[in-house]
């Protein structure tokens, strides 16, 4: 599936910034999905100590929301914010586990999160 990406698009080949995932979105009246990327070069070591181990549990819990595994994924979400509280993507995504752990999606599910509003 392939998702617009305007913006890495327009960055610098020769010195590519660090990104990290955040979610595939498709905006209501928008056909087509749309990959969300952070940059986390803003983070200074002080501000986000741990930036490198919060950000592997953070990718094996997107790895496993993808594949359904709700639980998997909560438990890697969860590691993400013992090392940072404050990391709202983690939350979010623990947030989206629980509700599909709840009431799971239909066969069709393809991962992407359907935006209500712009």
């Amino acid at each position: 599936m392939s998702g617009s990406s305007k913006t890495l698009e327009g960055a610098s080949p020769k010195r590519p910034a660090p990104l990290r995932r955040l979610d595939l979105i498709r905006v209501k009246g928008m056909s087509r999905p749309t990959r969300v990327y952070e940059a986390p070069g803003h983070h200074p070591s002080a501000t986000f100590p741990r930036l490198a181990s919060v950000f592997a549990a953070y990718e094996a819990g997107l790895d496993c929301y993808q594949h359904r595994d709700w639980a998997g994924a909560l438990s890697r979400f969860g590691e993400a914010l013992q090392l940072a509280p404050f990391d709202r993507p983690s939350h979010i995504f623990s947030d989206r586990c629980r509700y599909y752990a709840a009431d799971p999606p239909g066969d069709g599910w393809d991962g992407v999160w359907i935006m209500e509003q712009k």
